[in-house]
Formats: C-alpha cells, structure tokens, sequence
C-alpha cells in the first residue's frame, strides 16, 4: 500500500504545472519594453547593423537598470504572449510612459529655445 501511495504521489507532483517564479510583473514588464522601444528610436536613423550592435549592447543596460536577467525577459516575453489580456494591459502602459517620456523631452527642447 505505501508503494501505491508513493507511485500516486509521484505521478500527482509529476503533471502538476509549476508555474515560473520568475515572471516580469506588468508594470515593470511595460517599463522595461518603453525603455527598448525609445532607444530602438533613438538610434533608428542609424544603418541596421550599426544600429542593431548599439541596441543590442545597450538592451544589458537596460535589463540590468530593471534588475531583470535575459532569460527571465524572454521567459516572460513568451508567457505574455499567450495571456491576451495582460498583454493588452502591457500594451496600453507602454503607449503611456512613451508618451511621457516624450512629453519631457518636449518640455527640455522647449527650455532650450
């Protein structure tokens, strides 16, 4: 009997879903992804390969500000994708803080003239 039990017991914690400790919240997951998408623009004049070396160097920068390491950002990357409705939320914050930070870099512009 106690083998049956330990069989059960292993085969219960075997299909159970465990589910990452490691997720990126939402609001941090849109700060993360405003700060990528304005330094995409920042160097997006730049030719592709020039621009995809600083981006790429500089997206460390960034994961390292978040306190995020790259498989946590890209495990969480593939987990919002599926969760439609976190994504539209991620989405919307985004849409938010660029507008924010153009909103600064419009004031400053605005103070040098």
């Amino acid at each position: 009997m106690y083998k049956f039990y330990l069989s059960l017991f292993i085969i219960i914690a075997a299909c159970q879903s465990v589910p990452s400790k490691n997720y990126i919240p939402t609001d941090k997951m849109a700060e993360i992804l405003a700060d990528l998408y304005y330094l995409d623009a920042a160097f997006e004049p730049l030719s592709l390969h020039v621009r995809d070396s600083i981006i790429q160097s500089n997206r460390w920068k960034i994961l390292e500000k978040h306190q995020v390491t790259d498989s946590d950002f890209i495990q969480t990357s593939i987990y919002y994708k599926n969760q439609k409705t976190e994504l539209d939320k991620i989405e919307l914050r985004v849409k938010e803080l660029l507008k924010l930070k153009a909103g600064r870099k419009d004031s400053l512009d605005a103070g040098l003239n």
